[in-house]
């Protein structure tokens, strides 16, 4: 049953328009991540789907009941933020009862409530504590308390990660992801760090310039982009691209100043003009591919390269230990997992089966 449905929606400060009448349906429990780069959209969607900023053309419904107009209040959704919002001269239980108190749900239920959900937040300890006395993890477990004790129909995340350093920003998705699939309740989660959307989200909206480029799993997106600019936003260290012309009768792709490929016969009904798209762990040490190498990253487990393939500079990813040094010259292959994209229309080029 959907949950959430958004039809044309548009907003507009003025004469500029940011969100460009987009078509969103998220079902009941299904945790969704909007990303996409600063400047998006992904931000104000959110923020017209907790009413705080106003619609300006199409139609927002939640559990189906049109909510354009409705206030923030009304629509039974919790929203945490970046910046925790806490009050700092109330402790960590005033701080999650009050939307309760505000609510005038009896005391007694108020402490229940909060006492449930500190200790599935392990804050139980905690409760007698002011913000101040807390960690930014624990603040931040603090404001997720604080909305899933109201039990909204709708939890709302903007960014709630992005103040954390990189080990418990580990950590707090892990306890996220958790939560949700306790309580089950329908979530919008935006998002800069596409591996946050990727290990947690059912499903992932990619918007670009106000526009929803790509709806899917975190799987499909990754492995069947539908343009250019999906393929580059999914994956770290992203996507190569590499301009050459593809013959589909002997299977080759010719890459100027670079050495060419065979990528088979008639894989993709198309000739001409393209890009092929590799990701940097679809690469392989041995092959028939002569190499010069710029830079070489040891990470420990795994080994970065850059390399010049024509023109272009290229990542590989290995996950074997690289001992050559930059100047050093290797061959390598690439898997078959490849990708060719129209460079007029920037759109995938599908298979031929």
């Amino acid at each position: 049953m959907t949950d959430i449905s958004i039809r044309k929606l548009r907003k507009a400060y003025g004469e500029l328009e940011v969100i460009h009448g987009i078509d969103l349906a998220v079902e009941r429990g299904e945790f969704v991540a909007l990303v996409g780069p600063s400047g998006c959209g992904k931000s104000t969607l959110l923020r017209m789907i907790a009413g705080l900023e106003p619609i300006s053309g199409g139609d927002l419904f939640i559990d189906g009941t049109r909510m354009n107009e409705v206030a923030p209040k009304d629509r039974d959704i919790a929203m945490v933020f970046q910046s925790y919002a806490l009050y700092p001269h109330m402790t960590v239980a005033e701080n999650m009862a009050f939307s309760l108190r505000l609510r005038k749900v009896p005391k007694d239920e108020q402490a229940t409530k909060v006492r449930e959900t500190a200790k599935i937040l392990g804050l139980d300890h905690l409760l007698d504590r002011f913000p101040r006395e807390l960690s930014g993890g624990q603040r931040q477990r603090v404001a997720m308390g604080r909305a899933i004790v109201r039990d909204p129909k709708v939890f709302l995340f903007d960014e709630p990660l992005s103040n954390l350093d990189a080990k418990l920003r580990v950590h707090t998705r892990g306890e996220i992801r958790s939560l949700h699939q306790r309580l089950a309740t329908t979530t919008v989660y935006v998002t800069h760090d596409q591996i946050e959307a990727m290990t947690m989200a059912d499903r992932i909206v990619v918007m670009n310039g106000g526009n929803i480029e790509q709806v899917g799993t975190p799987l499909e997106l990754y492995d069947e982009p539908k343009n250019v600019f999906v393929a580059g936003f999914l994956g770290s260290p992203a996507m190569n691209f590499v301009p050459g012309r593809y013959d589909k009768k002997s299977g080759v792709f010719k890459v100027e100043s670079g050495p060419e490929i065979n990528l088979g016969m008639n894989r993709w009904n198309y000739e001409g003009d393209a890009i092929m798209g590799v990701r940097p762990e679809e690469f392989r040490l041995g092959g028939e591919l002569p190499v010069t190498l710029d830079l070489v990253e040891p990470t420990g487990a795994d080994t970065a390269v850059v390399f010049h393939w024509g023109k272009t500079a290229v990542t590989a990813l290995f996950h074997e230990r690289v001992s050559a040094q930059p100047g050093a010259a290797i061959s390598i292959a690439l898997t078959n997992k490849l990708h060719l994209f129209d460079p007029q229309s920037s759109e995938r080029i599908v298979e031929t089966d």
